[in-house]
């Protein structure tokens, strides 16, 4: 019977299964073994988003060379998570280390359908593999750097080695002091890059460096993670500088100095049409006050969107939401399109269409329970 399915549509069967829910990653595995037509959606299916560490590549290769499908044609996102030493040219000669990150990405050969890779490898190893890597990875459109240590100089060298990159993120990435005059006098960027995303990170020395580049990244994306420190000049400066560039904005907030009084850095940002604001769970913040100060201190009359996503569980009413409601039918409001506040606060979900009826009346509340 299922050998006489179009391939179409066995194709969209086994799509459907994710890899993030444990039942439907075993049945996805299962499907593998029903006959051919269906072995080669399950393993495009699970090798899609492929992780490879000191323990898993060995695995990993001997799959890519024992399977009937060309596995390595099906990763769409690598991530690269290697205890390795930069390998010695004479080594490489004679065939050893082979399993060092050159001789794995030689393994490899060239995967022009990856186009999300992660690293989190040694400098070293990263500066000494440049090459290699922005040859594999010749389509990468986001670049991840996770549990790193990095100089500013190798950072942006490697952000400049992939042409088509469109997204950088930085996720507990540490250490970005350099030796004075190490930086380059220019730098090559990838003509799409516009999106910058912070996580675990004080972003202010980043966007300083930024400042003193010649030509200096303008981006249109910037996500900011709670240890973001608005006193500090660089945020501010960066902002001012880039100005109506800025489309899309998100904040997070938590137990830092990243609070109302700060927010006043975000006037400049007079081209936003998206705003996030995320509020962790440590955060003690009261969301709508805390969005009615963001709004106030917007001039940008093309903001579409607002998102406020609570990751509490706790959350009281206030009645901060009906003078946040008045706000949002301010003239240069006229264009939101949607206010939407996620939240896992029952009485806030049931009640806020109640206490924001003007936003309701006009259609763009939209009230979301993740729970």
């Amino acid at each position: 019977m299922a050998q006489d399915l179009p391939q179409e549509i066995v194709d969209l069967i086994v799509g459907e299964f994710r890899l993030d829910d444990p039942i439907d990653k075993h049945t996805l595995i299962q499907c593998g073994f029903v006959c051919k037509s269906w072995h080669r959606p399950s393993r495009y299916g699970l090798f899609a988003n492929v992780k490879l560490t000191d323990r898993t590549v060995e695995p990993f290769l001997d799959i890519v060379n024992n399977s009937i499908v060309p596995i390595a044609m099906a990763v769409r996102s690598l991530t690269l998570s290697l205890e390795g030493e930069p390998a010695d040219a004479s080594r490489i000669a004679g065939g050893e280390g082979a399993w060092g990150l050159d001789g794995i990405l030689r393994k490899l050969g060239p995967l022009p359908l990856v186009t999300a890779l992660r690293v989190c490898v040694k400098e070293d190893v990263l500066l000494w593999n440049l090459t290699l890597l922005a040859d594999t990875f010749s389509n990468v459109s986001t670049l991840v750097f996770s549990n790193v240590t990095l100089r500013m100089g190798s950072l942006l060298s490697a952000v400049c080695a992939f042409p088509l990159l469109r997204r950088l993120e930085l996720d507990r990435v540490r250490s970005f002091h350099d030796n004075p005059g190490s930086l380059e006098v220019a730098y090559h960027f990838p003509s799409q890059w516009n999106s910058l995303t912070v996580m675990s990170f004080d972003v202010s020395e980043l966007l300083e460096t930024f400042l003193t580049l010649k030509p200096i990244p303008v981006l249109s994306a910037l996500s900011l993670s709670a240890e973001t420190d608005p006193t500090k000049p660089g945020l501010g400066r960066y902002l001012f500088h880039i100005g109506d560039a800025l489309h899309i904005l998100r904040l997070e907030f938590e137990s830092s100095p990243f609070e109302q009084d700060n927010l006043v850095i975000l006037v400049p940002c007079t081209g936003l049409r998206r705003l996030d604001l995320v509020f962790q769970e440590d955060c003690d913040l009261d969301m709508a006050t805390t969005a009615l100060q963001a709004l106030s201190c917007f001039r940008s009359r093309d903001l579409a969107i607002v998102n406020l996503l609570d990751k509490r569980h706790r959350r009281n009413m206030t009645p901060r939401w009906r003078r946040l409601d008045t706000k949002l039918t301010e003239e240069q409001f006229a264009g939101l399109q949607a206010f939407t506040v996620e939240s896992k606060s029952p009485s806030l979900v049931a009640g806020l269409p109640r206490n924001m009826p003007l936003s309701t009346g006009r259609g763009i509340l939209r009230v979301v329970d993740p729970r």
